[in-house]
């Protein structure tokens, strides 16, 4: 990670960069923490609908990405400072859920 960069911005736009979903506009500026929550702020490119596979690979790569980060159980991202309601049919209004690794080894009703 280079110097004076979030971890999380520059773990997310590796994701993207190298997953080839979104357009390569498609970045995350920065990142604000709050109760586990990561808001992350992003380029209007992010707010874009991608096919559904696409869609669901890129939301799996997010939680897993991002799950390397204990401190965050959910992620929501925003384009000036407004959620981004969906991509594609999956509504992510709300955010993503993201399961830590600690999370899925816990067996599902415990």
């Amino acid at each position: 990670v280079p110097q004076g960069t979030d971890p999380m911005v520059f773990a997310v736009n590796r994701y993207l960069e190298n997953s080839h979903i979104a357009d390569s506009s498609a970045k995350v500026i920065s990142v604000q923490v709050k109760d586990g929550t990561a808001m992350f702020d992003c380029t209007e490119a992010l707010n874009k609908t991608h096919g559904a596979s696409d869609e669901a690979t890129m939301i799996q790569g997010l939680i897993k990405t991002l799950s390397q980060f204990p401190q965050i159980k959910k992620a929501q991202f925003l384009v000036s400072g407004q959620p981004i309601d969906s991509w594609g049919n999956v509504d992510i209004s709300q955010g993503i859920d993201i399961k830590t690794a600690e999370d899925s080894s816990t067996p599902p009703g415990a």
